[in-house]
């Protein structure tokens, strides 16, 4: 951490998913980056393919994080081109 790779909200986050892999046995397989804070909306990046595991279990995973990060969520994929990453980061909620 002192090298700032690693931010406290990163191990929180990081925490939380561990926290929810027994209710939700296919986080054990998501590769977790970052998580960025900006505003009202907590980016969660994650490895190549990992964003539909997150978005799973009718979208109860997401909604545990929101609730206790008291944020909305929106999880990236790691690795994209700039373009796709940047779609994917201001597609408007739904």
């Amino acid at each position: 951490m002192k090298a700032g790779d690693i931010s406290e909200l990163d191990l929180k986050i990081a925490r939380l998913l561990l926290s929810l892999e027994e209710k939700y046995p296919s986080l054990q397989n998501v590769c977790f980056y970052k998580a960025v804070d900006v505003d009202k909306t907590l980016a969660i990046i994650v490895g190549h393919g990992d964003v539909p595991r997150l978005l799973g279990y009718g979208g109860k995973i997401i909604k545990a994080l929101s609730d206790e990060i008291g944020k909305s969520i929106r999880v990236l994929e790691y690795g994209v081109d700039d373009r796709k990453f940047l779609e994917d980061l201001f597609m408007p909620l739904s």
